[in-house]
Formats: C-alpha cells, structure tokens, sequence
C-alpha cells in the first residue's frame, strides 16, 4: 500500500513540474537557449523599428497639418 501512495505522489510532483513548465513557457520565462549575438540583433531590430514608427508618425502628423 504504501508504494501505491508513494507512486501517487510522484505522479502528483511530476504533474505540478509539467504545469509549472507551461505556465513559466506561457509567460516567455523560459528561454531554450542563449546566444548573445541573436539578442544584439534582436535589440537592434527592435529599435530600429522602433525608428522607423517614429519616422511614419512625423511624416503622416507633416502632411496632416499641411
């Protein structure tokens, strides 16, 4: 009996690890892998973007008030 109670509670463990894996994954905590040089270029995209958003909202709020 008490093997039935202690596989029961690894499979509870094991459950618990399984949900917390997913939730950590849902909210991007948990990276596969970590490559400096991807996250420069990721960074730079980003701002760049961000730049380039900046860029539209000026021309389009120039040619609104013409």
């Amino acid at each position: 009996m008490a093997g039935a109670a202690d596989r029961e509670r690894a499979r509870e463990e094991k459950r618990k690890e399984r949900l917390e894996k997913r939730k950590a994954e849902a909210e991007g905590r948990m990276h596969k892998f970590r490559d400096e040089r991807y996250m420069e270029q990721k960074e730079a995209v980003a701002n760049n973007l961000d730049d380039a958003l900046t860029q539209v909202r000026t021309l389009i709020d120039g040619v609104l008030n013409w």
